[in-house]
C-alpha cells in the first residue's frame, strides 16, 4: 500500500542501470584544465598520429626540399608550396577527428580516426584554402581586415571535422558562432602563437646528434615535436567552439558531408 506522497511505479517504465558511469561533461570547467585532461588522456593517440603521419609527411617533406626541388624554380616551389600545404591537413583532421570522439562521449578509437580523417581531408584542406586566400588579401590590403578574418574563422576546421560542412558555407558558419566571441578568441589565437613559437624556441636550441645523417631527418622530427605541442591549444580551441555552439543550442554532429548546391 502507498503512503501519502508516494508514486506508484510504472512496470512498464524501462530498467535504470545505477551502475553505470556517467561521461564526462567536457562542455563545462575550466577550459585549460579540460584540454588538459583531454591532452595527457589521449596522448597514446596523439603520439600515434605524430609518429605514424605528422612525422612522415614532415621527413617527405624535409627530402624534397633539400634532394629533388629547387627552391629558386617558380615551378617547384609551387609544387611543394602546394603539397605542404594539403599533406599537413591530413593529421590535423585526424586529430581533430580524435577530438570530436572524445568531447561526443565516444569511444576514441585511432583507426575510426584514420578513416574519417582521410575521408574528409580533401573538404579540410579546400576550405583551409578559401580561408587562406580571404586572410591573405586582408592582411595584404590594411593587415586589420586580415586579423579580423583570421579570428572570424577559428571555428572553420572543428566545423568541417565536427559537422561535416564544408568550404563557403563552414566559413560562413564560423563567423556567425564567433560573433560576440571576438576577444576570447584572440586571446586563445594569441596563446595558440606562443605556444608554436615558444616550441619552435625550445626546439632550436636542441642540437642535432645525427652528424652523419641528412638534416631533414633530424628537422622533421623536430617539426613534429612542435606539432606535438600545438595539440594542446587547438584542443582549447575545439572546447571553445564546441561550447559555444552548445550555448546557442546548435551543437551537432554528422558522419556525412553537407554540399551546398554552389560554393563561392
Amino acid at each position: 500500500m502507498l503512503t501519502n506522497g508516494e508514486i506508484e511505479p510504472n512496470p512498464y517504465a524501462s530498467p535504470v542501470h545505477v551502475d553505470a558511469t556517467a561521461p564526462i561533461d567536457w562542455l563545462s570547467g575550466n577550459l585549460f584544465g579540460r584540454a588538459g585532461r583531454i591532452y595527457f588522456g589521449h596522448w597514446p593517440q596523439f603520439s600515434a598520429v605524430l609518429f605514424f603521419v605528422w612525422w612522415p609527411i614532415e621527413a617527405l617533406m624535409g627530402f624534397l626540399e633539400e634532394d629533388v626541388l629547387n627552391s629558386d624554380a617558380m615551378f617547384d616551389w609551387i609544387l611543394f608550396m602546394s603539397l605542404d600545404f594539403g599533406l599537413e591537413s591530413l593529421p590535423e583532421a585526424i586529430v581533430l577527428c580524435l577530438l570530436s570522439s572524445a568531447v561526443l562521449g565516444q569511444s576514441v578509437e585511432l583507426p575510426q580516426a584514420f578513416r574519417q580523417g582521410i575521408s574528409i581531408w580533401f573538404w579540410l584542406t579546400w576550405t583551409n584554402f578559401i580561408a587562406s586566400v580571404l586572410i591573405s588579401l586582408g592582411m595584404i590590403l590594411l593587415i586589420v581586415p586580415g586579423l579580423f578574418l583570421g579570428i572570424k574563422f577559428l571555428f572553420t576546421d572543428a566545423i568541417v571535422v565536427h559537422e561535416r560542412i564544408y568550404g563557403a558555407a563552414a566559413m560562413r558558419r564560423s563567423f556567425d558562432l564567433t560573433t560576440g566571441h571576438f576577444v576570447p578568441l584572440f586571446g586563445l589565437a594569441v596563446f595558440m602563437g606562443a605556444v608554436i613559437v615558444g616550441g619552435s624556441v625550445v626546439v632550436e636550441l636542441i642540437p642535432t646528434p645525427l652528424s652523419n645523417w641528412p638534416l631533414w631527418i633530424w628537422e622533421s622530427l623536430l617539426r613534429s615535436v612542435e606539432a606535438g605541442a600545438a595539440i594542446y591549444p587547438t584542443i582549447c580551441l575545439f572546447l571553445y567552439y564546441c561550447r559555444v555552439s552548445n550555448d546557442a543550442g546548435e551543437l551537432r554532429h554528422t558522419g556525412e558531408v553537407i554540399r551546398e548546391p554552389s560554393v563561392s
